[in-house]
């Protein structure tokens, strides 16, 4: 269901012979998902019976980790492709005359 077109492909082309996507662009990856799983069960936790029986400040400093998580996420997916295009630039630059 989820592993198919452009997720399938990016798999794929980290798996093949290809410089790009490379360790930066993959960790990147990486790290988003993790965030995303983080993501995941706050949003369950925060539907608990234990969740609402904390005290307003530890559910203020728990809001505030998950934002930050959220934001981390984002940066980290930018730099999915954000690497990759670096290493190209690298590549070209390899490239030109000396």
């Amino acid at each position: 269901m989820f592993y198919s077109g452009e997720l399938k492909g990016y798999v794929e082309a980290a798996a093949s012979g290809e410089p790009t996507p490379g360790g930066g662009s993959v960790a990147a990856l990486v790290g988003a998902l993790g965030g995303a799983l983080t993501n995941m069960v706050n949003e369950l936790s925060v539907n608990k019976k234990a969740y609402k029986e904390l005290s307003d400040d530890v559910k203020k400093e728990f809001e505030a980790a998950n934002a930050k998580i959220v934001a981390l996420r984002h940066d980290l997916t930018k730099l999915i492709d954000e690497d990759t295009k670096a290493f190209d630039k690298v590549m070209e630059a390899f490239g030109m005359p000396k």
